[in-house]
Formats: structure tokens, sequence, C-alpha cells
């Protein structure tokens, strides 16, 4: 991916147990050969490959996205990862190559999107909560 000064990114951190925060705009501040400098934090910069966050030598502090759909396509493909996984005793890795419409199709199931309640769309604007039904 391409970067340039003045890009607008959406950055989301990873909060203390691992899951991710609220999504933050920034700017791209310079694009150097391996690190794109952003606004967010104190010399906030990522790998432009894998668009996560630089923790020097710590685990990254989060990840970078250019539009903030695609962040909610990430959190709903989690979702729906998550509601499938609850028929199984083991969860295998996410396959990162096919849809999770795909799998949900080929074990005979369909993935439903489930209703928020008020209180849980007040505390993360960006759930989603999907659910399976048997065909």
């Amino acid at each position: 991916m391409k970067f340039k000064v003045g890009d607008k990114l959406f950055f989301v951190r990873t909060d203390r147990n691992g899951g991710p925060g609220k999504p933050e705009e920034c700017t791209v501040l310079a694009v150097g050969r391996k690190w794109v400098r952003t606004d967010v934090i104190q010399d906030a910069r990522f790998d432009p490959e894998t668009m996560e966050g630089d923790g020097r030598g710590y685990a990254s502090p989060g990840k970078y996205y250019r539009r903030i759909e695609d962040y909610r396509e990430e959190r709903r493909r989690d979702a729906a990862w998550r509601a499938l996984g609850q028929i199984f005793d083991s969860r295998p890795p996410r396959p990162p190559s096919r849809t999770l419409e795909y799998v949900a199709r080929i074990l005979g199931f369909e993935l439903v999107t489930l209703e928020l309640t008020p209180e849980e769309q007040k505390r993360d604007p960006f759930m989603v909560k999907l659910g399976i039904r048997g065909k």
C-alpha cells in the first residue's frame, strides 16, 4: 500500500485485555522505506504491509486502517468466527482466504446479524453480534 503525508487513517489501540479499543482518526506525518509515522501518539509508526503499530520491542500498540469500514468488516468477521466457534469444542484459527459466509454455508449454517441492546450500542458503537441458524 502506498501512503503519502496528509493521508487520514484510523488507529485502533489494543486495550489492556488484548481486545480492540475505539477507533481514532490520525494523519500520516512521514513515509519512509520501512515505517509510516503518524500523529496518533508520540513517535507512532506502523508497518505499511501489516498495518500493525510498532511496539519497539513490546506488543503492538494497535492497528491502523485506511477506512473505518475496513475496521467494521474485521470486527464483523471476528464476531462471525466466534459465533461459528461456539458450535465446536475447539476453535481452529480463522481462515484468512475464505469468507465466513462460505465456511458457514459448507457447514450447513447461515450467519445472522443480531440486534444490539441500547447499552451495547452505547458501550461499543462498532460491536457486531452474529448468530448461527441451522438450515
